[in-house]
């Protein structure tokens, strides 16, 4: 063949050499390029890098390098292309600091990496169990200008839901889902996938709409993933809907897919069904496997069509493939359960399957199952290696034979050998040895079955520090020093020790006159064990004295909140501006106490009374908070329909509700927004109600992130608890619009969700009670049944009073009445009656008219001073010509501004200017003033400049 020399030559040879590469004929590829060689055309560096990347593909990185090696002679440098196609390698041959070192090399060459270079080192960071740094790859993929590729977030998604983060890829999927990212099908699959090993079926199933919606059409792999998992949740019938979806589409069965259908048809009983099934299989002319075999033989079983079993026994050995141990236990099960017990005795014999354990428990069972107990015994006695499931299903059926004695025997047998029986046949047992008058003998088995567990317990195999001779300590387990020699000098174990005056060596097998004696040493033994636990774990570092109690208590984490304030006092420049602290200061940056306030004070101490509230709080400031939120003339309120108690502020209220949902709820979570008050997720926590988070915040528009929201509301399960800020959100001071209230408040009706609001700002958001209400108001209006927590800090100054209210919206005064006692007895072990004075205060400004009324004005003064600090702060960074926008500070409202600012800025900040805020970016216009509002805004210019 004849070649022109040139640009156009070397593209043939490329063409030709990548087409028997792909063939997997390497060696005509590199005849191929010897013949180019010698028509002069030489090899480029794309020759050789499809030669590296087929080596390490079908061959081996040792290969690879030759090709390298050659490369170099030849006077060409491998490029990006070459590494990646080496570090591939590495990485399917699971070599992952391989592909890390070679990584580095490239570096070292001066080589960038580019996209593909990116998505393999993350996929091996995933393949090393290093979430983390595959995340880390991922920023420095953004940082470096690169667009990610659909590949890209498909390896993202796939390696957290291997690595166990199945939350945070839905979390990746949804979030590109809003930056108009259009997912791939191998996308949808990956997650579904993903999903379905972690059981989440709920959300297989909104993903697979979402599926349907996006244009995409399932395949056969998305049909039998989603199947699969419908099959393992025990949702049989929708795994069989999915299956008819499938092919309705016109999609066809592999092996795989009929196997399953058949298996979850033969769970449910449908045996007519799986037959069918089979036969089409059958008829189009599936290429069976062995899994697949094994399925037809266990559909033949339960048809108790044996002779067609053995056939297929026949037919797989002609096709070449191998019976497996589990193909040989469905027939003998099978056998046994169809009384055929001489027959699967033999099919025993012919496999050699005497000692099998298995298919001895099939054959006690088979024989227990058609009434021959003594040969079932028998065939027990004679087995040298048995199981928790051998001794059970023959105790077992010793019960249904009632013959108790005999089979409290072998429970005492079981425990003996370390063993387990379950807990209804250990009952069993018990109930027939009472009904059949053997009251001792039940009484005494069940004292040998708590010994047993007491022993097993001393055979924890945890690691503590044990006293060993005089004056040292040494680590060992618990079974070293309990049953093991070497505890003492003498070579004997402490338990040894304790029951020698016995003469007991078996604790399970005493003779009865020393049982209480060796129950008493037991004890003494699990006592000195316990004592040890306590006093000497191993973790820390060195031996503990007996008398330091509190050793291994470590210091909290610092609030960072207070650890800004603390570094602010710290401070000596005279420059120095504080807008971390979440209280409400005057325009000299003083705390304030409003007039109303003063005032009630004056009245209260005429008549100051000491005595405990009521365990519900003040009754007084009760019904003047629930007026606030639910309105003076509240139908609601008229009723009795509304579960309320005095609280400690708003974060007391928070608590009581978390422990009320957990107590009376104890399957259900909470939904968080994204970001909330910190101190929300440490009271959910140490309620131990699980938490879920919902889009809230929107980053780059700096405000609300309303489609992620609704995405969320509707995708969580029906009936779930969400956490809502009801005015002011802190920390973003972004709030929903009026309509958009509506939509949330409709949302919510569909998917029957609660709706809990912390409302700590009534007022002090907009300086209007009723408007910063209207949210509370939108979900009375639509229905909903709602809980709020309103707190006294913020819009009356009463910050160290800790005066709140939490409330429960019920169907009826009785629900009320019963809600409310709850909620009493909840707050009851924690502080029993709420603090009087705040109380007093709040009762006195609301119920007296002239005093509510100044309230009102003082309220409105305070969210004045804040919007117009807003207003300040937006209009100096403009006149400073800001290069960014800043209309967010001024669409915001209540205390807190979401600045937008990163952590490196606020780091510059309080470093470079003395301005003190939490990492967050989050400013407390509180703190901002007419005379620190210009230098804060020149500030901040210069560091986002």
């Amino acid at each position: 063949m004849y070649m022109r020399r040139g640009n156009l030559s070397a593209k043939l040879l490329n063409i030709c050499v990548a087409s028997f590469c792909k063939a997997k004929q390497l060696v005509k590829a590199e005849a191929v390029i010897v013949d180019g060689i010698r028509l002069g055309i030489l090899p480029n560096v794309v020759t050789y890098n499809t030669l590296v990347d087929a080596y390490c593909r079908f061959v081996g990185l040792d290969a690879a390098y030759c090709v390298i090696h050659r490369m170099r002679e030849a006077g060409i440098n491998p490029d990006v292309i070459t590494y990646n196609s080496l570090i591939a390698g590495a990485t399917k041959k699971n070599l992952f600091s391989k592909s890390l070192d070679l990584y580095e090399d490239m570096h070292r060459e001066g080589i960038s990496p580019n996209i593909w270079s990116y998505n393999i080192l993350m996929h091996c960071y995933f393949k090393l169990g290093k979430p983390d740094e595959a995340n880390k790859i991922l920023h420095e993929i953004i940082f470096h200008n690169f667009s990610p590729t659909p590949v890209t977030f498909n390896i993202m998604i796939n390696g957290l839901c291997k690595n166990g983060y199945v939350d945070n890829a839905l979390m990746l999927f949804r979030y590109l889902h809003r930056c108009r990212f259009v997912p791939h099908l191998e996308t949808y699959n990956i997650l579904i996938n993903g999903l379905c090993k972690s059981g989440r079926l709920g959300a297989v199933k909104r993903i697979f709409k979402d599926l349907g919606e996006s244009g995409h059409k399932p395949n056969a792999i998305t049909y039998n993933t989603v199947m699969k998992c419908c099959f393992r949740s025990k949702q049989y019938d929708l795994g069989l809907e999915i299956m008819s979806q499938m092919r309705s589409k016109g999609y066809t069965y592999d092996g795989f897919a009929y196997c399953t259908t058949i298996s979850a048809l033969l769970k449910t009983g449908r045996i007519y069904d799986a037959n069918a099934f089979m036969e089409e299989m059958m008829r189009n002319g599936i290429e069976l496997d062995i899994a697949s075999y094994n399925t037809l033989i266990n559909l033949y079983c339960k048809e108790g069509n044996f002779e067609a079993a053995f056939g297929l026994l026949d037919k797989i050995e002609k096709e070449g493939l191998e019976c497996d141990q589990y193909t040989h236990m469905i027939i003998i099960n099978g056998l046994c359960k169809a009384g055929k017990i001489v027959e699967a005795q033999r099919q025993i014999s012919r496999m050699g399957f005497h000692s099998n354990l298995v298919a001895s428990n099939c054959l006690i069972d088979g024989l227990c199952r058609y009434g021959q107990i003594d040969r079932a015994i028998e065939l027990f006695e004679s087995m040298e290696i048995k199981d928790s499931i051998t001794y059970t299903s023959l105790v077992h059926n010793l019960c249904k034979a009632r013959r108790f004695r005999y089979a409290s025997k072998l429970m005492l047998a079981c425990f003996r050998s370390g063993m387990k029986i379950l807990k209804c046949t250990q009952r069993a047992v018990l109930d027939g040895l009472r009904d059949s008058g053997y009251r001792n003998d039940a009484r005494k088995l069940q004292s040998r079955i708590r010994l047993a567990k007491m022993l097993k317990m001393l055979g924890s195999k945890e690691r503590w520090v044990m006293e060993c001779g005089v004056g040292h300590l040494k680590l060992c387990t618990i079974d070293d020093c309990l049953l093991q020699p070497g505890f003492r000098s003498s070579g004997e174990s402490y338990l040894a020790l304790l029951l020698r005056p016995l003469g007991v060596t078996d604790p399970l097998s005493c003779s009865v006159n020393k049982e209480r004696a060796l129950k008493r040493c037991v004890f003494m033994a699990f006592r000195t064990v316990m004592m040890s636990k306590v006093l000497h774990r191993s973790s820390v570092s060195g031996a503990r004295s007996m008398s330091s109690w509190w050793r291994s208590v470590e210091p909290a984490p610092k609030d960072p909140i207070l650890g800004v304030t603390e570094a602010f006092l710290a401070d000596p420049s005279p420059d120095k501006v504080n807008v971390g602290v979440g209280a409400y200061r005057d325009d000299n940056g003083k705390p304030v106490v409003l007039e109303c306030v003063r005032e009630a004070e004056r009245r209260i101490a005429g008549s100051l009374n000491m005595e405990y509230l009521p365990m519900g709080g003040s009754v007084k400031m009760v019904e003047e908070t629930l007026k606030l939120a639910y309105g003076e003339n509240s139908d609601f309120i008229k009723d009795k329909r509304i579960a309320a108690v005095q609280s400690l502020s708003g974060t007391g209220a928070c608590r009581l509700f978390a422990d009320f949902q957990k107590r009376f709820r104890p399957d259900s979570q909470i939904y968080i927004p994204v970001p909330t008050w910190a101190n929300h997720h440490n009271i959910w926590r140490d309620a131990q109600v699980p938490q879920r988070t919902f889009h809230y915040y929107h980053p780059e528009s700096k405000g609300l992130d309303f489609a992620g929201l609704m995405d969320d509301v509707k995708n969580a399960p029906n009936g779930s608890f969400f956490l809502l800020h009801a005015c002011a959100h802190n920390p973003t001071g972004v709030d929903p619009s009026e309509e958009q209230w509506r939509e949330i408040s409709y949302q919510f009706k569909v998917k029957d969700h609660f709706a809990f609001f912390d409302m700590a700002y009534q007022g002090f958001a907009s300086g209007d009670p009723e408007r910063d209400v209207k949210s509370i108001k939108i979900f009375l209006e639509d229905g909903h049944h709602i809980g709020i927590a309103q707190s006294y800090a913020k819009n009356m100054g009463l910050y160290g009073q800790r005066v709140g209210c939490l409330s429960v919206l019920c169907e009826d005064e009785k629900q009320a009445l019963a809600v409310k006692s709850q909620l009493q007895q909840l707050a009851r072990p924690m502080y029993s009656n709420p603090p009087v004075h705040g109380a007093l205060v709040v009762s006195t400004v609301l119920g007296d008219p002239d005093l509510k009324k100044l309230w009102l004005k003082e309220v409105k003064d305070m969210a004045d001073r804040i919007i117009g600090m807003r207003t300040a702060l937006r209009e100096n960074l403009e006149k400073l010509g800001s290069p960014l926008s800043w209309e967010h500070i001024t669409n915001q409202i209540g205390m807190f501004c979401y600045s937008g600012l990163t952590p490196e800025q606020v780091d510059r900040l309080t470093n470079e200017f003395h301005i003190y805020m939490t990492r967050n970016g989050r400013i407390s216009m509180a703190g901002v003033t007419t005379g620190n509002v210009g230098y804060l805004a020149n500030a901040i210019r210069e560091v986002t400049k």
